[in-house]
């Protein structure tokens, strides 16, 4: 838990999404330097009771976690890749993230929602129209499109389509 990860804007975001009236609760997962600070803003907003803070999960244990989610929700400031929305949607999650330069390629149509970083009420939108909509989307389209792109098999086939690329554009004695 860092100000990267953009975690103050999500417990704002969550306070609207309470605010409209939709039931919901917010886990956070993992530690780090400002979760006292993001359970201070959880109390002082009267979320104490909708958030909860599960620590940190064993890698073995975050497949459990995805199961009875429903939704995950990445609001970081910037990312590099965005392993967690690969994780969730190959677990079938609808993800609602930000375009923080990771989500991007990774959250495809069908599989949520991107909105700016950044911004809490963007934030909450996207949070209210996947969560008002969750049953317009197919877990089981979501981890079979995200299982085509990030599964071991479909990345090593693609290595091995950029490295025969390279090989015959500058030939197998270049190296």
């Amino acid at each position: 838990m860092t100000e990267n990860k953009g975690q103050k804007d999500l417990i704002k975001a969550f306070e609207q999404v309470i605010e409209s009236g939709l039931a919901a609760e917010l886990w956070f997962a993992g530690d780090g330097p400002i979760r006292s600070e993001l359970n201070k803003l959880a109390q002082n907003l009267s979320l104490e009771q909708k958030i909860k803070f599960l620590g940190l999960v064993e890698p073995d244990k975050v497949p459990e976690l995805l199961q009875i989610a429903d939704v995950m929700v990445i609001s970081s400031h910037y990312e590099t890749f965005g392993v967690v929305a690969a994780e969730a949607l190959m677990g079938g999650l609808p993800v609602v993230a930000t375009r923080c330069g990771g989500p991007e390629c990774i959250v495809g149509d069908g599989d949520g929602i991107l909105v700016p970083p950044n911004d809490p009420k963007a934030l909450s939108k996207g949070m209210l129209e996947v969560g008002c909509n969750i049953k317009g989307f197919s877990s089981t389209e979501i981890a079979n499109r995200a299982k085509l792109r990030f599964s071991g098999q479909a990345v090593a086939e693609q290595l091995t389509k950029e490295y025969e690329r390279v090989l015959l554009e500058f030939g197998e004695n270049t190296f």
